[in-house]
């Protein structure tokens, strides 16, 4: 089974028989998307080629790129293995242009980026057709734990406060809003470590305001606003943040349309026109039903952000508590292989 995280070398760019598909450059619709006379692949000062990656003249330090297990063709090639795992070669399939913008993006938010709750990146290059990046091992996501098992009040406060760390520093030092956060882009491994990855549909807040107007993310897990055509703000990853620490807890999303085929338009409905929905208080306590209330704030102006999050005292109630992350995480996952 390929699992996230487990490729370390990922080639992009491939067609399904394993022959290079090289980018089309110069590129019609990307006019400063070039190709250098020793074969770097040049957009404005984004610069790759075999040596790696540079923007504005520095070696990238910090890059994560998401790929999807159904991207990607498995050569049944055995790279390595250890206890608990195999690493085997894959390829990648043929990809669109809206991919290829969003790696571009990816690249871009990495290079600047060095966080412990941030996915890692340890190099990338460009030769021949293919873009090989080397990403940080992780074990899986949040939405591999939860497909078995919800999680504990305990375990999700420890994990949270690793959210929060992640996102204050996307949009206090680095000026960017995520957009995409949902359980899928939540990863952990068997340390216990919890980081956020894939920012394709990430951007740069580039007024004061820190507001962006692009309509761009996973329409589920979009607060009221963005999903109304409004312009959206940091704390917009809070809300998502919200519905995702909810899913969590209950072991599933917590919107539910009743009809399968009005399924978008009522989840429309009752995010953008209904209360937002809110934890059971016969079984959570106050301090965690509040958090994920100020998540769910419908109104943006209202809703906190993830800095300030982080003096809720829900990520506080357990300080003392000597539970394990990691093991409960080692535990979770190996459920989930067994699955």
């Amino acid at each position: 089974m390929l699992k996230k995280g487990r490729a370390r070398f990922l080639d992009k760019f491939k067609s399904k028989s394993g022959t290079s598909k090289p980018l089309e450059v110069p590129d019609e619709e990307n006019p400063e998307r070039s190709m250098t006379e020793d074969g770097e692949l040049t957009e404005h000062d984004l610069r790759i080629g075999r040596t790696g990656l540079r923007i504005n003249g520095e070696a990238a330090r910090a890059v994560q790129l998401e790929v999807k297990p159904e991207d990607l063709e498995d050569l049944e090639v055995t790279l390595g293995s250890g206890a608990s795992s195999v690493v085997r070669k894959v390829i990648g399939l043929d990809v669109t242009e809206e991919v290829r913008n969003k790696l571009f993006v990816e690249l871009r938010t990495y290079h600047s980026s060095s966080h412990p709750s941030i996915v890692s990146f340890y190099g990338a290059s460009y030769e021949e057709g293919s873009i090989r990046i080397l990403l940080e091992y992780m074990d899986g996501s949040l939405a591999d734990v939860i497909k078995n098992r919800p999680l504990p009040e305990n375990i999700l406060s420890k994990v949270t406060a690793q959210i929060l760390r992640g996102l204050s520093y996307l949009h206090k030092d680095l000026h960017i809003v995520h957009r995409d956060i949902k359980p899928a882009n939540i990863l952990i491994n068997k340390r216990g470590e919890v980081k956020v990855s894939d920012f394709g549909v990430s951007t740069q807040l580039k007024d004061t305001l820190g507001l962006a107007e692009t309509f761009t993310g996973t329409v589920t897990y979009m607060d009221p606003g963005r999903i109304a055509g409004q312009l959206h703000s940091s704390n917009s990853d809070v809300w998502s943040l919200g519905l995702t620490i909810m899913e969590c807890a209950l072991g599933y999303y917590p919107y539910r349309p009743p009809s399968k085929e009005k399924e978008f338009f009522d989840l429309y409905d009752a995010i953008v026109n209904h209360d937002p929905p809110s934890l059971p208080g016969d079984q959570f306590s106050k301090e965690f039903c509040d958090f994920v209330a100020a998540c769910l704030c419908k109104n943006a102006t209202k809703r906190p952000f993830a800095a300030e999050l982080l003096d809720h005292p829900f990520i506080h109630k357990y300080d003392q508590d000597p539970v394990d992350v990691a093991e409960w995480v080692r535990t979770a996952l190996a459920d989930h292989m067994d699955v």
